[in-house]
């Protein structure tokens, strides 16, 4: 098992050495940094692969008068912030985003020129 990983290391940083034009120009890469390419880059790939990250939802209780929260050390990266809703809560608020309806204010106000006669 262990010469199966080394033959396959040694084909990854081959393929690397190739793909950065090695035989054409010169190359002063030592292994210590074909190493550390690999180790980042199967970094990622085990903390990307779908058997690691779960994609889930989180929600967060926002509490007057505080400016900063802190986020569970299980959630590794944020995609999207969606805050939907004003109001009470989500069957009586009212459904809008507040960032869109400053944006559509300042539109709405820019093009609302009134010419006098």
């Amino acid at each position: 098992m262990p010469e199966t990983r080394n033959k396959i290391k040694n084909d990854v940083i081959k393929q690397i050495r190739l793909l950065l034009g090695d035989g054409m120009i010169d190359i002063e890469l030592d292994p210590e940094h074909y190493d550390l390419a690999l180790d980042i880059a199967l970094g990622k790939i085990r903390q990307r692969s779908e058997n690691s990250v779960e994609e889930d939802f989180y929600a967060i209780e926002l509490k007057e008068d505080v400016d900063e929260y802190s986020l569970p050390q299980e959630i590794i990266e944020v995609r999207q912030i969606w805050n939907r809703s004003f109001g009470n809560g989500i069957t009586s608020g009212i459904d809008m985003d507040p960032f869109e309806l400053a944006y559509a204010n300042s539109y709405f106000f820019m093009n609302n020129n009134i010419s006098k006669i």
